[in-house]
């Protein structure tokens, strides 16, 4: 009888065990955090359950429920456990709304009170996974991209998209969806039934949104280069000089390396070097060039600019 009972025991214990253990790895499963990658400036946490604001520093966890506040001209990257970051930019307010895990999948939700931030996602699981971002106006449904969210005072809401695409519907209606792909853009205005339908971002706020987004976000595959030239003064008497600025730029920053320029004027107008209308020119390791032009006459001076560079 004595060998029995022992053995009883031994299985009583292996099966409590094993619920013990089955229990622990469901509440870690359940369990996720975003981090405080960088920061700069003044940088302020209310963390869930709380109504009292402390200030963020490096590698502090965050977790759901928490609000993210910066002051004017602060930054704050912020880390999530999947590998996905979102950069919350001057004056703005993020709220961590969701951020959980099941045996059905991930669910991530930020909402953006106010202000501007960027999403770099990773490649979600389509049929399990969720990561929304929400304004007071509309929620953007992501798998997997990198886009900008900005909140106007008015509430007004823009999603521009920089790579992927997301389906953008009005807050209070997830029947009409607008799909934006990259370098394209949705407006939803406040009081509006649906969202704008998506445009092409102009090139200027394309490449403004790209350098001022997060460092690296854009897979180099998808990089967009861009040239900026510039003559000044933009008008020069005859037998003057003006000077050419042209810059070579990569996802809206300065390419960093030498590209060759093969530079064209139109008119009447000559490049002081070689008293040509074309010039073949090798820029600095940022991708600019300088150079001298001159004209006869007063005239509208147009520059065609072919480049030839090698995509890093």
């Amino acid at each position: 009888m004595k060998t029995n009972y022992k053995k009883i025991g031994l299985a009583l214990v292996l099966v409590a065990g094993f619920f013990v253990v089955y229990a622990m790895n469901l509440t870690a499963l359940s369990t996720r955090r975003a981090t405080v990658e960088s920061l700069k400036g003044t940088v302020e946490v209310q963390k869930a359950g709380t109504g009292k604001w402390v200030p963020a520093t490096k590698g502090m966890v965050l977790n759901e429920g928490d609000v993210v506040k910066t002051k004017s001209g602060s930054k704050v990257v912020i880390k999530l456990d999947d590998g996905s970051i979102n950069q919350l930019t001057s004056l703005s307010t993020l709220t961590i709304q969701k951020l959980d895990r099941s045996l059905r999948g991930k669910n991530t939700g930020m909402d953006v009170e106010v202000g501007k931030s960027w999403n770099k996602v990773k490649k979600l699981d389509v049929e399990r996974d969720k990561f929304n971002v929400g304004t007071p106006t509309a929620v953007a449904g992501v798998r997997g991209t990198y886009f900008s969210t900005e909140v106007e005072a008015s509430t007004d809401s823009t999603f521009d998209v920089f790579e992927g695409e997301v389906a953008v519907h009005q807050r209070n209606d997830p029947t009409y969806q607008v799909a934006v792909r990259q370098n394209h853009r949705t407006e939803v205005k406040q009081g509006a039934a649906k969202p704008a339908n998506a445009s092409q971002i102009p090139a200027d706020q394309l490449n403004e949104g790209l350098a001022n987004g997060i460092e690296g976000a854009l897979d180099p595959g998808n990089a967009i280069y861009d040239l900026n030239i510039n003559i000044d003064p933009p008008s020069i008497k005859p037998g003057a000089r003006a000077t050419v600025t042209v810059q070579f730029l990569e996802n809206g920053k300065s390419y960093n390396g030498s590209v060759t320029y093969i530079l064209t004027l139109g008119g009447s107008a000559t490049f002081m070097d070689n008293g040509s209308q074309t010039l073949e020119v090798t820029s600095n390791e940022k991708g600019k060039v300088t150079v001298e032009i001159t004209d006869t006459v007063r005239e509208e001076i147009s520059i065609n600019a072919d480049v030839q560079f090698e995509d890093q």
